[in-house]
């Protein structure tokens, strides 16, 4: 199953509401995901929910993502809570380190990024997050070593990988089987949403 569209960046696509603007077999409509982000993400309104929703498809488009990937890694990473912090520091609903998201605001000269609290900014941080995983597609790796990469970090990777250790660390595994078990859930509430569309 291949999670990401072979193009690195499809320009930016005009929204038109119940559209479908993924052409791979996810088939997600930005309305899909905007009922997704309604009944998932509490606390914030339909209005933001359906701007977040449009510019995560933009963002998916141009960076060449599925948002079934995307929503699938914010269901593993924080199970749709905008407030969610880890034992690590990792803040937002993409779980993402304040000093990566310097990194990637500096990098790609993203000036939405002040302070760790921005990160508890839904559109902020999927910003953010999708940027990221970009940086780490570009380094051409699999599927599978982008999911590891995004949940330990690229460097404790390349480590694990030197060693042949990567198979045998259980909870980057786990986490990868979980996102591709929250892909399947998805496209299944895409047809189910779809059939009564």
């Amino acid at each position: 199953m291949q999670w990401m569209s072979k193009q690195a960046a499809v320009a930016p696509l005009v929204v038109v509401q119940n559209q479908s603007l993924d052409n791979g077999d996810a088939r997600l409509s930005t309305a899909h995901i905007e009922v997704i982000l309604n009944k998932k993400l509490k606390g914030q309104s339909q209005g933001s929910n359906k701007k977040l929703a449009h510019h995560m498809v933009y963002l998916c488009n141009k960076f060449g993502f599925r948002p079934s990937f995307i929503l699938s890694l914010i269901a593993a990473e924080s199970s749709f809570n905008p407030n969610a912090k880890s034992s690590a520091k990792a803040l937002g609903l993409m779980q993402i380190k304040p000093s990566t998201a310097k990194y990637i605001a500096e990098k790609r000269k993203l000036l939405i990024y002040q302070n760790a609290k921005d990160l508890y900014n839904p559109y902020i941080n999927i910003t953010l997050g999708i940027h990221y995983l970009h940086e780490l597609k570009q380094r051409q790796m699999s599927t599978d070593h982008l999911l590891a990469a995004y949940n330990i970090g690229p460097t404790m990777l390349k480590r694990l990988s030197l060693r042949g250790a990567l198979e045998r660390y259980n909870s980057t595994k786990l986490y990868i089987e979980k996102i591709k078990k929250n892909a399947k859930r998805i496209k299944k509430m895409n047809h189910n949403f779809v059939a009564i569309n």
